[in-house]
């Protein structure tokens, strides 16, 4: 009883520290804001762009009006929606009161919250509660989940999958185990994640399969019940990728309009043990922290391994998580490297440190389930006190990046930067071959450049032919053109080209538009005469079969969820 006493008094206290831990975790940035990263500019500029379209009324923005200064970006057409919408909904939460910078610090802790209590919702169905809340905490606060992903990088739609991947597992568990309740929620998991990041989904697909086939029933391996399972668990991923179609079907099928080929580096160039080939500054530092976190991860797995062949006889668990750090590990040192050729989907990870996500992952879990799995109370309480000095250890010297990182830069402010005022987009969402892509390597020319045409006196010119543009006005991203032409002409939009423009003139006809300059600016003809010209976005052929296949897969879920109550019933 005194022992039951004093375990439940601490996991009365881990229940009050997890919150604490992950909150000292981003405290620096909530009172500060978010500081400059790789990615952090890009987010903030579209995160203001989505709001604007939101209050516009456009429900799933895709085509970013205010980008590039007013040129405009088919950023969301190919960038997965979730982590903005998730930004609005704390935007509109806090009465839109909140700067951008902030708001997106405050959207960070919330959401490295969510991941922690993901991870316990699926761990605490292998280990102890106590062991499950101090293993989710280590899991919202994981060094590459936040000090390279949110500190270093600002890649927020990488951070935010972290939400997912707990909960997609557990569906796995519940399922496997029987729980048909369990499908739809599994279903909505995967469908989450490729929402918020595509590649995430993409690495962590293996060992969701392995972890699978480890729940079967080992004794009948292709027996009924087994395959029954099998094809429960398949469903319902299928099912959670239908319903993400109406966001990955355009995102999959539109990449030759726009400039993706400045999305692909060599993958040589991230492999841990090597010279960087990274065209920013500081990158061998960057490499070098991975390398570190990821060594000391695989110290790790190697010490929990020899615990596993040493209790062999015990059965212990856990073999299965050690192996994936290990597996991994080998992949972001450039010895797997036949994986990322044609024709694996694995060629599209651009950097093999987005491996680190999976490993971190599978070593937390590994600590617990050994744990809670360990045969005798000596050598239950030694993984125990390791496994805390390795998480509270690499904890510490996170902290610690963070405080002087935050120190350094706390005087250095994002809001207000030029490539915040001017929306300046990532370069892969310039039109394909326009001239103005060749600029990314000169950020000023670049910008010099986008003022050339969004600063001009008027939004319209005649290229070709005679007359006049009497004025050109404008709502988000629909444009209304009156012209006075003497001659034919052709007429050029400052609005990059891009499927989905339609035009019309007075009379309701329907114009052609085609890309025009160097730049690749929307372009029409006119016949001599007085016209009046209207051009919006309207809903691409891609978008609707998106939308058709997830109006389908909704259905199938609802169709599942009633089979599934009424088999429990």
């Amino acid at each position: 009883m005194e022992k039951m006493s004093l375990l439940s008094r601490f996991e009365k206290y881990a229940v009050y520290l997890a919150p604490i831990f992950v909150l000292v975790a981003f405290l620096p940035s909530m009172l500060i804001g978010v500081k400059y990263t790789h990615d952090v500019l890009f987010h903030l500029s579209w995160f203001m762009s989505f709001i604007e379209e939101l209050k516009n009324g456009v429900l799933y923005p895709r085509w970013l009006p205010t980008q590039f200064d007013g040129l405009g970006a088919p950023t969301l057409f190919f960038y997965p929606p979730f982590t903005n919408y998730f930004f609005s909904l704390i935007h509109f939460i806090t009465f839109q009161a909140m700067p951008a910078d902030k708001l997106l610090a405050l959207s960070a802790f919330l959401m490295a919250g969510l991941s922690g209590f993901g991870f316990y919702v699926w761990i605490k169905n292998h280990t102890s509660r106590l062991v499950a809340i101090v293993a989710a905490t280590a899991f919202a606060i994981a060094p590459y989940h936040v000090l390279i992903d949110y500190y270093d990088r600002g890649a927020f739609a990488e951070f935010a999958a972290y939400i997912w991947i707990p909960f997609v597992f557990a569906g796995i568990y519940h399922v496997a185990h029987g729980r048909l309740n369990w499908c739809a929620a599994l279903s909505v998991s995967i469908c989450g994640l490729f929402l918020t990041h595509l590649l995430t989904a993409v690495v962590i697909a293996p060992g969701a399969a392995i972890y699978a086939l480890t729940l079967l029933k080992r004794d009948k391996i292709l027996s009924a019940d087994n395959l029954k399972t099998v094809g429960i668990l398949a469903i319902s991923g299928l099912i959670g990728v239908g319903m993400a179609a109406f966001y990955f079907t355009p995102a999959l099928t539109m990449n030759d309009f726009v400039n993706f080929k400045a999305l692909y580096w060599p993958i040589e160039g991230s492999y841990l043990h090597k010279a960087p080939g990274l065209p920013w500054e500081g990158s061998a530092i960057f490499l070098k922290k991975l390398f570190i976190i990821a060594t000391i991860y695989l110290c790790f797995a190697a010490y929990l391994t020899l615990e596993i062949f040493a209790a062999w006889k015990e059965k212990p668990k856990g073999l299965l998580w050690t192996a994936i750090v290990f597996f991994t590990y080998a992949i972001m040192c450039g010895f797997l490297s036949f994986l990322f050729r044609e024709p694996s989907p694995y060629r599209e990870v651009q950097f093999v440190w987005r491996f680190l996500v999976l490993t971190e992952f599978s070593i937390i879990a590994a600590a617990a389930i050994m744990i809670r799995g360990a045969q005798g109370h000596k050598r239950q309480t030694r993984l125990a006190v390791i496994s805390a000095l390795m998480f509270l250890g690499m904890t510490g010297i996170q902290f610690a990046n963070i405080a002087k990182k935050s120190y350094e830069d706390r005087d250095v402010k994002v809001m207000g930067h030029e490539r915040i005022e001017m929306r300046i987009s990532s370069p892969e969402y310039f039109p394909d071959g326009a001239h103005i892509a060749t600029l990314i390597g000169e950020r000023k020319e670049m910008a010099r450049a986008i003022k050339k045409y969004t600063r001009a006196d008027k939004q319209a010119f005649i290229q070709s032919g005679s007359g006049v543009i009497k004025s050109v006005s404008r709502r988000s991203s629909e444009f209304t053109i009156n012209a006075g032409l003497k001659t034919d002409a052709t007429i050029v939009l400052h609005q990059f080209f891009f499927p989905g423009w339609k035009a019309s003139d007075e009379t309701g006809r329907e114009i052609g538009l085609r890309p025009e300059t160097n730049n690749k600016l929307i372009g029409f003809d006119l016949p001599a005469g007085d016209h009046q010209v209207t051009i919006k976005r309207v809903i691409t052929d891609q978008q609707k079969i998106g939308g058709i296949i997830t109006l389908i897969s909704l259905a199938l879920l609802f169709a599942m969820a009633l089979a599934a109550k009424r088999y429990r019933s």
